[in-house]
């Protein structure tokens, strides 16, 4: 687990002439795609020495996402700047990053002085340690405890006010991450007034601090996953007030940007799935569907059981799931209807490719009708063509705040995507708001035929999925100029 997230082995080692391609590299587009593997902290270094010789020789950064960020803490943040520019570059960022002097977090955020005033800052990340706050232990003394989480609460907060309101930020608080040290054993997290219970505590109240302009970064949970023991180095602290090992310098760069990517709407919304050996165990075409494996009793059964349990929940979070599969197609289908164990499901994807075609050719696809139908089957759009509402902004809301009903079940989340077959209505008394009663009258739009409608029961079907003639765009859509711009 540790090396998962110590070498971010999800993406693909670096190239053995790193060196060579990044001195060789002209474009912000090249940078970006070099960006895309699993780099260490010095290589990402010299991904942001790149990208400021582009700037400094004025150099066109498209296709590149412009952020300025502001950065302070109370541990020492030199050594992960660099690295945070050359990780945001990985999601199509270019950063701009105003840094704060080591341990001025109150300085940074009263002072008339400080460096982030009058930036123009779109984030400031506030990177706090637990060395770095007022914690006074007091083992057993719970009424000093929760005074002393409350003390540490409102530095913190009157920290984050003042920075919003100076420089209209938006900000990115890490939480805070528990010492090694045990003194109590097992009573170290169960007892008030232990260094463990204060962090547990205030993180806790942490949480209760997010807002549309407030995220909390979770380093305590990331910490918990690669183990304390790992995470915490005090030579590196003692020496150089780093407050955690050098080498997760990039999973810690990459979870920030994460945060930076949702804000720019650069968040990954589509998850691509092979199916043999993924899905299941075996190739459906040689072992049939008594020979694939999936379901209880058997581990490896259970394994990709388990993933698709996964994948379900990221579905139901709004995330488009789609297959790309080198096999015979209705021989792929046939586990999705047929198998009892399957969790999964046809109408789970939105769209299924399973040819004899080479993968990456399937994956482009028709790439116009398949980004058509991936915005046509989200929830919010459908609501809107259904003319439940008069804007897309409104059916957003609608859906947002509960009124919407798909297959008899409330769905608050937009972007769900609807199926083939599903039917979308409104709550009864979401029904007699105004601005729905005028607008399933109005005049102005008509229902396209891929939809079928009741307006006086305020509820409609999906029959199928558009083409690009279908869709009652007010102006020209030309969906592959879209494609090729955030291809570039």
């Amino acid at each position: 687990m540790t090396n998962l997230y110590e070498n971010l082995s999800w993406l693909l080692e670096p190239p053995k002439d790193f060196s060579r391609i990044l001195l060789e590299t002209r474009s912000s587009a090249e940078l970006r795609e070099l960006a895309k593997y699993s780099l260490d902290g010095n290589q990402l270094g010299r991904l942001s020495k790149k990208l400021n010789f582009f700037k400094e020789n004025k150099e066109n950064l498209s296709p590149l996402l412009p952020l300025s960020i502001g950065v302070i803490g109370n541990a020492t943040t030199k050594l992960i700047t660099p690295a945070l520019i050359g990780s945001a570059l990985r999601f199509g960022i270019a950063l701009d990053v105003v840094e704060a002097e080591y341990n001025q977090v109150a300085q940074e955020a009263f002072s008339e002085d400080s460096v982030l005033i009058g930036q123009d800052l779109g984030v400031i990340l506030v990177s706090i340690d637990h060395h770095g706050l007022p914690f006074l232990p007091s083992p057993g003394n719970e009424k000093l405890a929760n005074n002393n989480v409350q003390d540490c609460l409102s530095f913190i907060k009157s920290v984050i006010d003042s920075l919003r309101s100076r420089t209209g930020a938006q900000i990115i608080l890490q939480n805070i991450t528990p010492p090694v040290e045990s003194m109590f054993g097992s009573y170290e997290a169960r007892l008030p007034g232990t260094l463990a219970w204060l962090v547990s505590s205030l993180n806790s109240e942490l949480n209760k601090l997010v807002s549309d302009d407030i995220f909390i970064l979770d380093i305590a949970d990331l910490a918990s996953k690669v183990g304390l023991v790992n995470w915490h180095n005090p030579t590196l602290w003692n020496m150089a007030k780093l407050s955690f090992s050098q080498k997760f310098i990039p999973i810690y760069t990459d979870y920030v940007c994460r945060i930076f990517a949702a804000k720019l709407g650069k968040s990954r919304r589509c998850l691509i799935l092979d199916l043999d050996n993924t899905l299941w165990g075996g190739v459906i075409g040689d072992d049939g569907m008594e020979g694939i494996l999936i379901g209880n009793g058997d581990p490896t059964a259970e394994a990709h059981l388990n993933l698709q349990q996964i994948v379900l929940e990221l579905h139901n979070r709004g995330i488009v799931l789609a297959v790309c599969s080198k096999n015979e197609g209705a021989l792929a289908r046939q586990p999705f209807r047929d198998h009892p164990e399957m969790i999964l499901k046809e109408d789970h994807f939105a769209v299924f490719q399973a040819n004899w075609s080479d993968k990456a050719s399937n994956i482009k696809g028709d790439t116009s009708q398949i980004l058509i139908e991936l915005l046509e089957r989200r929830l919010d759009a459908i609501v809107y063509r259904m003319k439940f509402v008069p804007t897309i902004f409104a059916a957003r809301q609608l859906v947002n705040h509960g009124h919407v009903k798909v297959n008899g079940k409330r769905v608050n989340i937009s972007s769900y995507t609807i199926k083939d077959g599903d039917e979308i209505s409104l709550k009864d008394q979401s029904k007699q708001i105004n601005l729905i009663q005028e607008s399933i009258v109005s005049q102005e739009r008509e229902i396209p035929e891929y939809l079928e409608v009741d307006v006086k029961e305020f509820k409609g079907r999906f029959l199928r999925a558009p083409l690009i003639h279908d869709v009652p765009y007010p102006v020209t859509m030309e969906p592959n100029l879209v494609i090729e711009y955030y291809s570039r």
